[in-house]
């Protein structure tokens, strides 16, 4: 839906795809003069939903050959740095854009391609994009386009949804505690609903001259092939900041990912992770680094906007926690 289909390359007939409902993706164009010469393509610059930390896992995946990419389509996007080639740079140019981060081309993350059906070959090569028709002779069915979303290499794309927002406590909210009955299998052990991820942030008291460790706690993460995750994080500037590292994962459960950070928006806390191989335990997701700026007494709640890991499947309960300085030398951490 929503995509703009041209006639002719400075689009003198042009006309945009119907909205999400029973006719979506269809046209009409109209306005020709048979006889004429043109070409038709399409163009989308809107609805770059669903590109998430799991995209680039899915990348680190296929490059570690853990779980390769299968489809022309699924290898077209992965390619966002468009040499004909996936490799480890593609999955690292996603996560740099799933953060928010400013990046250097080549990085076609978040463009729209269109492709004649099937669909393109990969490498692309000539893979024909456009209709041209010389003269046009009369009235013309069924040419449709494959568009390809670069850096979508999953496929959860829809026409109506917007970016998947994971658990997250903005506006505030509580978890649910909700027990459910255990339930039994064919072969007599107790099975069930996948349980949510649980992460967790201490109430922690620190000195006001120091640096600051978070650890953030997860549960029901382990055997559960996550291969991502990523998280935004609100914090008081005036109290805390991160530092130019703001994230340890040594001897953490998400030691064997790749972090990307985004810190240049003063009180926001951006964290992309992903890689090849999923998360094998509980315990200390990671820590996260900061620097005491504030007065004694002065306290930093320390918000979950989002948190998702793979693909907000299974979901995710957060608990908030908050950074209290003190006058004191010792930590204190206290769940």
């Amino acid at each position: 839906s929503n995509t703009s289909v041209c006639a002719s390359f400075n689009c003198s007939f042009v006309t945009t795809t119907a909205p999400p409902g029973p006719t979506a993706g269809q046209y009409m164009l109209t306005g020709f003069v048979y006889g004429s010469n043109y070409v038709i393509f399409a163009t989308k610059s809107t609805s770059q939903n669903s590109i998430t930390s799991n995209d680039a896992a899915r990348i680190a995946q296929h490059v570690a050959g853990t779980l390769l990419l299968t489809t022309n389509i699924q290898k077209v996007s992965a390619d966002v740095t468009g040499n004909n080639a996936i490799s480890s740079l593609d999955a690292a140019k996603i996560a740099q854009y799933v953060a928010g981060l400013p990046y250097s081309n080549p990085n076609r993350s978040g463009s729209w391609y269109f492709f004649l059906p099937p669909g393109p070959t990969f490498p692309v090569g000539g893979s024909p994009n456009s209709y041209s028709y010389d003269p046009t002779q009369g009235p013309l069915t069924d040419r449709g386009f494959v568009g390809i979303l670069e850096g979508e290499v999953t496929g959860n794309w829809n026409n109506t949804g917007a970016r998947p927002s994971g658990g997250g406590n903005e506006p505030p909210r509580q978890p649910q505690n909700t027990r459910l009955p255990p339930l039994l299998n064919q072969g007599g052990e107790l099975s069930g609903p996948v349980k949510n991820i649980t992460v967790d942030l201490p109430q922690l008291a620190v000195p006001s001259n120091g640096e600051v460790i978070v650890p953030v706690a997860v549960e029901s993460v382990a055997d559960k092939g996550i291969v991502s995750y990523e998280f935004d994080l609100r914090y008081d500037p005036s109290v805390i900041q991160p530092l130019g590292e703001p994230v340890d994962v040594a001897g953490t459960a998400s030691r064997g990912l790749t972090v990307v950070t985004n810190a240049n928006e003063p009180g926001l806390l951006r964290v992309v992770m992903y890689g090849a191989m999923p998360i094998e335990e509980n315990g200390v997701l990671l820590y996260l680094r900061f620097t005491a700026v504030g007065v004694p007494g002065a306290v930093s709640p320390l918000t979950w906007v989002r948190v998702m890991f793979n693909e907000d499947d299974p979901q995710t309960t957060a608990t908030d926690g908050q950074v209290e300085l003190s006058a004191r030398t010792p930590n204190r951490f206290s769940n």
